[in-house]
């Protein structure tokens, strides 16, 4: 799919997410994971004073995905299966987010495969204030790509 041509940002707050067989909508913030490529220090006898650095294992952080509480607990059942040892029934083949134009049309996408619930977090409870009631699921994946 191609992008349409644009000549400024996409805005952070229009986006929409694809749970695969989970139909949860309204998150408010998505944490999309940070990569990072480890660093291996290695040094022969005939080197100077300095280690090489070499490459080492890549790995990325998990997705958070956090909605305004409610009466779905879809994201709690999901992540109940984990708890059984349902492991292969809770992984979702893909998981999709997708950055919007002001009109609602798709841009780029974030393609997450095989993924499952690692963390439920219920909502923080305080009668001091008048915030909306979050809760949150952090997922684990095997791979993700950025589409166009």
């Amino acid at each position: 799919m191609a992008l349409i041509e644009r000549d400024q940002p996409y805005k952070g707050s229009r986006f929409m997410v694809n749970l695969g067989d989970y139909d949860v909508e309204d998150f408010v913030e998505v944490r999309l994971p940070s990569t990072k490529t480890g660093v291996n220090n290695y040094r022969t006898g005939t080197d100077g004073p300095f280690h090489r650095k070499l490459w080492g294992a890549t790995t990325h952080d998990d997705i958070v995905l956090i909605r305004g509480a409610d009466e779905d607990d879809t994201l709690l059942q999901w992540r109940q299966k984990v708890n059984e040892g349902n492991i292969e029934d809770a992984r979702v083949d893909t998981i999709e987010v997708v950055l919007q134009t002001e009109n609602g049309e798709s841009g780029p996408r974030w393609v997450f495969a095989d993924a499952w619930p690692r963390e439920y977090h219920p909502p923080d409870l305080t009668s001091r204030g008048n915030e909306v009631a979050l809760e949150a699921i952090v997922l684990a994946f095997d791979d993700y790509v950025r589409d166009e």
